[in-house]
C-alpha cells in the first residue's frame, strides 16, 4: 500500500488544517479558541480508514453530488446509466467516486493547497474526461476557503462539495443537538423517500425547517414533520443571495461557523443514527439542486466544452457572541449568481 503525505497549512493565528491527497480529504482543521486549538471536524485516525468509510468524512464529492434518480439521465438522444449505489439511486457521484481517488498534488505552501485529479470518460459511468482542481486556502485568519474548478471534452453534469462533519464543541464536551444553526432561506427541497426531490418546495414558515432564527439542532429534530426521518436531519434549503448562507454556533457560545458559498443549496445531515461513525456531528454541504440533472425546473448542472466549472465555499470561525436564540441573525452581503446556463 502506497504511502501518502499529510499536507498541513495554517494561518498566522494558529489555526491549522491537515488535507489528505486521498479523497481530497479534509482530515482535519485546528481552530484556536482563546489561546487552545479546537478540533472542529469528525474524522478518523489513519488516512487508511478513508478508504473503507461509506460516511464520506471530510471527503470532496463528485461528479456529481447528493442522488440521482434511477442512476441515470439524459443528454440529448443519449442515456447515461451511472453507479447505483444506494438503490435505485447514485448518491455523491458512485461507488468510487471523487473521493475514493488518489489526488495529484500541485501546489503546498504554507496556506495553501491545489490538488489535481483526471477523471476519465466513462468513470461511474459519467461522461467525458474531467479534470478537477481542488484548492485549500487560509485567506485570512480562521478563514479557510475551498474552491473548485473542473473542465471537460463531452458534456457531463459536474456538482462539487466536501462532506465536512462539525462539532464546535469536540474540544468543549457539548452535544451536537445544543448547537445553534441558522439559515438564510425561504424554502427546502421536498423529498420522496429515497431523498430525492419530488418537484415540489416547501415553504418554511408551514414547516419545522425555519432556521432564519437560531435554532437548537435539537429543538428542530424534536418536532414531528414527514420529512424528519429516523436519521434525522437530511434536508436540500435553498439559499437567499445573502452571507453567510449559513451559521453554527457552539452550544456554550464559545465559537461560531459562519459559511458562505456560491452554491444554490446547501444539505444538512445531522447522522443521529448512533451506529454512524458520524454520530454527533452534523454534516454541511453546500451544493447545487438535488437530481438537478434529471430535473429541467433546477438550474442546469451540465458543463460543457470550452466552459469552465467554479465554485467556492468560505468557512469563517469566530469568538461567538451572545446570541437572541428569538432573534434572526443578519447576513452581511451577497452571493454569486449560480443559475446554470446549458439545458440539453
Amino acid at each position: 500500500m502506497m504511502l501518502l503525505p499529510l499536507l498541513k497549512i495554517s494561518d498566522t493565528a494558529g489555526s491549522e488544517a491537515t488535507i489528505l491527497p486521498y479523497g481530497a480529504i479534509l482530515h482535519s482543521l485546528r481552530i484556536l479558541v482563546h489561546g487552545q486549538p479546537r478540533e472542529v471536524l469528525v474524522n478518523l485516525p489513519d488516512w487508511r480508514d478513508y478508504i473503507t468509510d461509506q460516511n464520506y468524512i471530510g471527503s470532496i464529492i463528485g461528479r456529481v453530488a447528493n442522488r440521482i434518480s434511477g442512476a441515470k439521465f439524459r443528454f440529448g438522444n443519449i442515456e447515461h446509466n451511472v453507479t447505483a449505489n444506494e438503490a435505485p439511486n447514485c448518491l455523491h457521484g458512485g461507488a468510487q467516486g471523487f473521493g475514493k481517488q488518489v489526488w495529484e498534488i500541485v501546489e503546498h505552501s504554507t496556506h495553501r493547497v491545489v490538488l489535481s485529479y483526471l477523471s476519465p470518460n466513462g468513470e461511474e459511468g459519467f461522461p467525458g474526461n474531467v479534470k478537477v482542481l481542488a484548492t485549500f486556502e487560509f485567506v485570512a485568519p480562521k478563514s479557510l476557503r475551498i474552491s473548485y474548478d473542473a473542465e471537460t471534452d463531452a458534456p457531463t453534469p459536474i456538482d462539487l462539495t466536501h462532506h465536512l462533519y462539525f462539532n464546535l464543541a469536540s474540544g468543549a464536551g457539548g452535544a451536537i443537538e445544543d448547537h445553534l444553526l441558522q439559515v438564510h432561506s425561504d424554502s427546502v427541497l421536498e423529498l420522496d423517500r429515497t431523498y430525492v426531490p419530488t418537484g415540489d418546495v416547501l415553504r418554511l414558515p408551514r414547516t419545522p425547517f425555519d432556521l432564519n432564527k437560531a435554532t437548537k439542532l435539537g429543538d428542530l429534530l424534536a418536532r414531528k414533520h414527514y420529512q424528519l426521518t429516523r436519521i434525522g436531519l437530511n434536508q436540500s434549503w435553498i439559499l437567499r443571495p445573502v452571507e453567510p448562507a449559513f451559521r453554527m454556533i457552539a452550544p456554550d457560545h464559545s465559537l461560531e461557523l459562519a459559511v458562505s458559498t456560491d452554491q444554490p443549496c446547501l444539505q444538512l445531515y445531522s447522522g443521529l443514527n448512533r451506529e454512524n461513525a458520524p454520530a454527533g456531528a452534523l454534516a454541511v454541504e453546500p451544493q447545487g439542486y438535488i437530481d438537478a440533472v434529471n430535473r429541467f425546473q433546477f438550474p442546469s448542472p451540465w458543463l460543457v466544452p470550452r466552459e469552465r466549472y467554479r465554485r467556492s465555499t468560505l468557512y469563517e470561525f469566530f469568538d461567538a457572541p451572545k446570541v437572541d436564540a428569538s432573534r434572526p441573525l443578519t447576513g452581511t452581503g451577497r452571493r454569486a449568481s449560480t443559475t446554470g446556463a446549458l439545458r440539453s
